[in-house]
């Protein structure tokens, strides 16, 4: 069985700026292959929420939006964050086999440099760049995935995105050339007291 794939949550690639941040993973099955798919949260060890989502009808790098109701991050607090799926067996009466990706996400103040880079930047591109530049991994593969996806032949756009994840320090070289397949759809969310 493939395994999940997160591009974000580890090495050090877990800050974001955004109260309700994108989470990026690759999976290798198509909606027909995937008998649930669940993305949970937790803060100190409990969790925060849970949702069911549909997956798109194919494989690919797939975004997890984590919707508007549900209370921010917290500012200098890091979350565990979970995505789960169950593949079915060979034999269909089977229990379905789970796989799971984790990673973390901490939220952080912008700083003013950030606040000033963005200011100035005259291009989505720009905006990305002073993303990268201040380290917030989070809103630099979300927006580079958006542009992609907005413009899926330009190329100018594919090497940029092949040189992020190529850099040894993100290492994700393997799949800088798999498809964006788009937003995962959240079936179900449940807060969690």
């Amino acid at each position: 069985m493939p395994p999940l794939i997160q591009l974000s949550g580890s090495r050090g690639l877990d800050l974001t700026v955004s109260d309700h941040p994108s989470f990026w993973v690759y999976v290798p099955y198509d909606r027909g292959d995937v008998s649930t798919a669940l993305f949970s949260l937790q803060k100190d060890n409990t969790e925060v929420y849970q949702q069911s989502i549909q997956l798109p009808t194919t494989p690919g790098i797939v975004e997890i939006a984590m919707p508007t109701t549900l209370p921010a991050l917290e500012a200098d607090k890091s979350y565990r964050w979970y995505f789960e799926i169950g593949c079915p067996q060979i034999d269909p009466s089977e229990t379905p086999v789970p796989a799971t990706v984790t990673g973390l996400v901490q939220r952080v103040a912008s700083s003013d440099a950030l606040e000033s880079d963005l200011a100035i930047a005259q291009s989505p591109l720009e905006e990305v760049e002073a993303y990268a530049n201040h380290h917030i991994w989070h809103e630099t593969l979300s927006s580079l995935a958006q542009l992609r996806q907005s413009d899926p032949t330009n190329q100018n756009l594919a090497e940029i995105w092949q040189n992020m994840l190529s850099d040894p320090i993100v290492g994700l070289e393997n799949w800088a050339n798999l498809p964006i397949v788009g937003e995962a759809i959240a079936i179900r969310t449940d807060l969690i007291d």
